[in-house]
């Protein structure tokens, strides 16, 4: 787990911005994948991408609320 608490201010902004833009790439991925209706897909890529998407959302939250 990432400690955000030893990072300076600089650097959360930075970092709060790389994970905004990586939740959005997640997200725009995971529609294409998950929206290919000829192509059956075990049910464990949909969780993947709830646990990676939901991790990413916690670690968007410590930031902010560092940053507040």
């Amino acid at each position: 787990m990432d400690d955000f608490r030893k990072m300076s201010q600089a650097e959360l902004s930075t970092k709060l911005k790389e994970l905004k833009e990586l939740y959005d790439e997640v997200e725009e991925e995971r529609h294409i994948v998950l929206g290919q209706e000829n192509l059956h897909l075990h049910a464990a890529i949909a969780k993947n991408y709830e646990e990676e998407i939901k991790d990413i959302q916690d670690k968007i939250g410590q930031i902010e609320a560092l940053l507040k």
